[in-house]
């Protein structure tokens, strides 16, 4: 007869020892691999709560600054800048500079790679007598939108004007009748009526817009601008210090004016997101951490008290079945097996010991959580180790024995 098949009749026939055998086998496998499986869960679940509140957190700040975006955008350009010497007493009662700077300063900043701001516009501005009608108006000569490299929010809503036409402030048009493509005469010059704006309740009711080089024409003002102004760029939002620092680099002496009341309310509502946020996602990875630690403690002790245990109770099922076989084992080397076939016999049951208690082991440590390559590799160790460590003493010596000492029973 065949090891095989002996040692199938033996698990049959002791089936009670064998199973005691197993169970001891699967309880250390399954043991091992749920605090495992259970420590990879807890710590898959910590990085998911966490990535949730952060993405949580980046939504609400993108949130925040889009409503920002749309604020400043309300606002129309945050950022003045004006020409080095101009007096910002006169500047905010009269509503223009009346010192100049070179054109190109604007081409300067676009220059120099500035980071603080974006979509500079350069603008002429002055309060002149209209001769034909004997009206006082503010005609502002509007250049083309110049888009930093900071630029992080698209267009922004500007309309230019065409060369040779003019927008007209609703007073202008509402009080003297005009309408869009009307021609109007402005200090001996025709322009024609682009478009004529809604009521707006500010000094923009009394403003002619032209285009910059028509401005300056009829002005007298060729290549000059009073101001440039431009929006703050995100990384900077209500940092106006570092905006004035960065332009007297490239300007120096030029005044630098912020106008954004309603930005930097929402601006200091965007911190206070981020520092809630983030003390909320400090605070639940440190009480996380503190969770998993504490787990990781109790698996440590848990996990070589189990071991032990079960390592004692295979070996001593071991010995015992190796006793309780004394007389089987005599009679099958009398009968002509060989003790390294006896000791095959032996380490084939520890065999099906392993690969059975392990596979069931696996399965139950599987209900604590996903069973993954490593922790599945560290069950099969313990499985193979266990009963190797615990059956392996026992097979040896029933393979020693000698034949004749054992039937007659000594």
């Amino acid at each position: 007869m065949s090891i095989f098949r002996l040692a199938v009749k033996e698990a049959i026939h002791r089936w009670l020892a064998f199973v005691l055998a197993l169970l001891s086998v699967a309880v250390a496998v399954g043991t091992v691999a749920g605090v495992f499986a259970a420590l990879k869960s807890h710590e898959a679940a910590i990085h998911a709560a966490l990535s949730s509140k952060e993405a949580a957190l980046e939504a609400k700040v993108t949130k925040i600054n889009n409503d920002i975006r749309s604020a400043m955008a309300k606002l129309g350009f945050n950022i003045t800048i004006l020409p080095s010497g101009q007096n910002l007493g006169d500047w905010y009662a009269e509503d223009y500079a009346s010192k100049y700077m070179p054109e190109n300063s604007i081409d300067k900043l676009v220059g120099s790679g500035v980071r603080t701001i974006e979509h500079l516009v350069p603008f002429l501005r002055q309060k002149v007598k209209w001769p034909e009608k004997k009206w006082t108006v503010l005609v502002v000569g509007r250049g083309d939108t110049v888009a930093m490299p900071a630029s992080s929010a698209g267009d922004m809503p500007f309309e230019p004007v065409p060369t040779g036409k003019v927008i007209l402030g609703h007073e202008i048009h509402r009080a003297l009748d005009y309408k869009a493509g009307d021609t109007v005469v402005v200090m001996e010059r025709q322009f024609e009526v682009h478009r004529c704006s809604p009521e707006m309740g500010s000094k923009d009711d009394v403003t002619m817009w032209l285009d910059l080089r028509d401005a300056q024409e009829l002005l007298g003002k060729e290549g000059l601008i009073n101001e440039i102004r431009a929006l703050e760029a995100r990384g900077s939002w209500s940092e106006i210090s570092k905006v004035r620092s960065e332009i007297a680099e490239v300007l120096p002496g030029a005044k630098v004016v912020e106008v954004s009341d309603l930005a930097a309310t929402k601006t200091m509502a965007r911190t206070r997101a981020i520092e809630k946020g983030e003390a909320s996602i400090l605070q639940e990875r440190e009480s996380r951490q503190a969770l998993k630690e504490s787990r990781m403690h109790m698996a440590f002790l848990l996990v070589p008290s189990v071991l032990l245990i079960c390592t004692g109770w295979l070996g001593l099922l071991s010995f015992r079945n190796v006793r309780d076989r004394k007389v089987e084992i005599g009679t099958l080397m009398a009968l002509g097996y060989s003790s390294d076939q006896v000791l095959r016999l032996f380490l084939l049951r520890s065999l099906a010991l392993a690969v059975i208690g392990g596979v069931a082991g696996i399965t139950i440590g599987s209900t604590f959580g996903l069973i993954d390559y490593g922790t599945l590799g560290i069950a099969l160790v313990v499985a193979a180790g266990l009963t190797a460590v615990a059956t392996c003493g026992p097979a040896v010596r029933a393979s020693r024995q000698d034949p004749a000492d054992t039937i007659r029973g000594n």
